[in-house]
């Protein structure tokens, strides 16, 4: 199973998803489901947990499949 660079992120840091949680006040359910490609959380929560490890939101959307081309349009 694929998981995300959040996952990698708290492990490097030796946060457990309770602390994490705990931290930056979304649930650690919420947060076990993101880790696993299993809920694609919103702009504000992607930005809140990849932020806390330094992470942009471009990795975290590449982590749910959503390339820069994909979210860019042009207009002709």
């Amino acid at each position: 199973m694929m998981r995300s660079r959040l996952r990698a992120a708290r492990k490097r840091s030796g946060l457990s998803q309770e602390e994490l949680a705990k931290r930056t006040g979304v649930p650690r359910g919420t947060i076990h489901e993101i880790e696993n490609l299993r809920h694609t959380p919103s702009l504000d929560r992607a930005a809140t947990l990849y932020h806390y490890f330094g992470l942009t939101l471009d990795e975290a959307l590449a982590d749910f499949g959503v390339s820069r081309q994909k979210r860019t349009t042009t207009t002709t």
